[in-house]
Parts: structure tokens; C-alpha cells; sequence
């Protein structure tokens, strides 16, 4: 008896949904064993990333309103040639 392209992959999804759910619910009944809540690969970035952008804007901060700079003049000698044109 031969199968049909659908029933191969009805028969294929069925096996990897298995698998996954048996997969998480052992990495979910780990976890409750080892007591620790860890946190989200997600939020963990996002997190860094907050962090990481309040650093910069205080560092642009600080630099635009504690700095102040010096003040000197500049001589450009401009050749006379362009002043003509």
C-alpha cells in the first residue's frame, strides 16, 4: 500500500509536533527542578540594549551641557584667485 504526498506530511508534522511538545515539557519540568527563573532570551536584549542607549544619551548629554568650549580665533588665508570668480 502506497502513501499519499499529504498523508507523508500529515504523518511528517504529526512526529515533529510531537517532538516538540516533549521536548518542552521536559525543558519546562527542568526548570521546575532546578528552582530557577531564568529570564528570556528576548527581554534579556532588550534590557542591554535600554541599558546600552541610557549610557549613550547620557554620555551626549553631559558632553553638550558640562563641557563648555574654548574659545579662539582663526586666521583661513583664502587665496586671491578665488575671491575673484
Amino acid at each position: 500500500m502506497t502513501k499519499t504526498r499529504t498523508q507523508l506530511r500529515r504523518a511528517a508534522v504529526s512526529v515533529m509536533t510531537k517532538r516538540v511538545f516533549v521536548n518542552a515539557n521536559a525543558f519546562i519540568k527542568e526548570r521546575k527542578e532546578r528552582g530557577t527563573q531564568s529570564m528570556p532570551s528576548l527581554i534579556r536584549l532588550l534590557t542591554v540594549i535600554g541599558i546600552l542607549a541610557g549610557l549613550v544619551f547620557a554620555g551626549i548629554w553631559s558632553l553638550a551641557n558640562l563641557i563648555q568650549p574654548e574659545t579662539r580665533e582663526i586666521t583661513i588665508t583664502i587665496p586671491s584667485d578665488r575671491i575673484g570668480k
